[in-house]
């Protein structure tokens, strides 16, 4: 019984944490696809840049209280830890 529990305690957020992980995934690549198809050559790689940006925010391990966004340019963010 106790083995149950801990498989249980262990698996069900492991699962959880796999489905978050592929649903984020399906996420950043439908918003890159939807950029990139009526985006000049010129602008592609600016689109890519902020969609891995953008992955790398949702795939991040602690969330944050700023809402997620996809940014186009050389946009540096501000600092929190002033």
């Amino acid at each position: 019984m106790v083995t149950l529990v801990v498989a249980l305690s262990v698996g069900i957020p492991s699962i959880c944490w796999v489905v978050v992980r592929l649903k984020a995934a399906r996420v950043t690549q439908r918003i890159t696809q939807l950029a990139l198809q009526e985006c000049p050559p010129a602008q592609r790689a600016s689109v890519l840049r902020a969609s891995a940006v953008l992955a790398s925010k949702l795939s991040a391990e602690r969330t944050t209280m700023k809402p997620i966004s996809l940014t186009f340019g050389d946009h540096k963010p501000h600092r929190t830890d002033v």
